[in-house]
């Protein structure tokens, strides 16, 4: 088993499912248990989400060598799979709605376009960068907790505005592992050396965008330093980060920070083969855990027995989503022939680059 692959992919499912029950504490009214520093499960999972994330986009993008080849490889992996999930849920939400087809498709007041009408909910959903829609007309409006029907679709935009900062960054520096690498260290340790002085929790807190980019810099930076160095100098330099965090008092943020390392360091720890996912569903966990937990929040099971029926369903359709959309995808883009411009105005010599064929896209 190559464990930079297999182990990663674990956490991704470990971290899916973790989203997929902070929900159903939510949507069942059980209190959900708390995770010192960070807050929910939930929370915890998109944490690790991001990390592993920074680690893995940024070998990719300096391994292609070009930024427009990185960000099309990335359109490949999100939206063919999200746009089916959210055109199936439009179409969920016509069967289950308790209003007349015509007000769901059309509400009242809305009109056909309105926020949260089955039109605006497919294109702002599918397309990411104009607002979400999360609620569909009188579906799922009698749930305990939430009534959103795709609410963890929030974290990609972000991602997404991550990938084209990080084509960007590695565009200005020419596909250079270590201006990059060097580049993200200097930076968050400015910032934890920051708050010697003054305190750091106000300038992130709300701020998804903030919060997201210093997890998504945290793998950037342990994945290009342990390219150019070791692991172990990789690892321990954002470490000191995180500690230095730490002994200032801010134990939110430090949170932030340590989740990169930490993910490394467990992504080091030999398994039994077994434990490796041979097919990576987390997306379409992701993807599909809500609206699912919705349809099933009302059988009259215990909370454990409705949740491990809902997950089950739940793991089914994440299979479904990779074995029919996104694998198939995926071949669809390794087919196309590569740009001839290789996307930068500057070639990256071979010699800046290393040897990465062993790590996944």
């Amino acid at each position: 088993m190559n464990p930079r692959a297999g182990n990663f992919d674990l956490m991704r499912l470990v971290a899916a499912s973790l989203v997929f029950w902070s929900h159903q504490y939510q949507i069942t009214g059980f209190p959900e248990p708390a995770v010192p520093w960070v807050g929910s499960l939930g929370g915890f999972a998109v944490f690790a989400f991001f990390a592993i994330s920074g680690y893995l986009n940024s070998l990719s993008v300096v391994r292609s060598r070009s930024s427009a080849q990185f960000l099309i490889s990335r359109a490949f992996r999100i939206f063919p799979a999200l746009i089916v999930c959210v055109s199936l849920c439009v179409l969920m939400g016509a069967v289950v709605t308790t209003l007349p087809l015509s007000d769901y498709f059309a509400p009242p007041g809305l009109g056909f376009n309105g926020r949260n009408t089955p039109f605006s909910f497919l294109w702002r959903d599918s397309i990411l960068f104009f607002g979400l829609d999360y609620k569909l007309p009188g579906v799922f409006e009698s749930s305990l907790g939430t009534t959103e029907v795709l609410t963890p679709l929030w974290t990609l935009p972000q991602e997404a505005k991550l990938y084209v900062c990080l084509a960007i960054v590695a565009l200005v520096c020419r596909f250079d592992a270590r201006a990059i690498g060097g580049a993200v260290f200097v930076v968050l340790g400015g910032f934890a050396i920051s708050g010697i002085w003054s305190e750091l929790l106000p300038i992130w807190l709300g701020e998804r965008g903030l919060t997201c980019a210093i997890l998504f810099a945290g793998g950037v930076g342990v994945a290009l330093l342990e390219r150019c160095l070791t692991k172990t100098i990789a690892v321990a330099c954002f470490t000191s980060i995180a500690v230095l965090l730490l002994w200032c008092g801010h134990k939110e943020t430090f949170a932030l920070v340590a989740i990169a390392p930490v993910c490394v360091v467990l992504n080091t720890i030999p398994l039994p083969r077994w434990t490796a996912p041979k097919l990576d569903i987390s997306y379409g966990v992701y993807l599909y855990a809500l609206p699912i937990q919705h349809l099933t929040s009302d059988l009259p099971l215990s909370f454990w027995s409705k949740g491990l029926f809902a997950f089950m369903v739940t793991l089914l359709m994440g299979t479904l989503s990779a074995l029919l959309i996104e694998q198939p995808m995926l071949r669809v883009r390794k087919r196309i022939r590569p740009l001839s411009w290789q996307g930068s105005l500057w070639p990256a010599s071979p010699s800046m680059v290393p040897d990465l064929k062993h790590v996944k896209d």
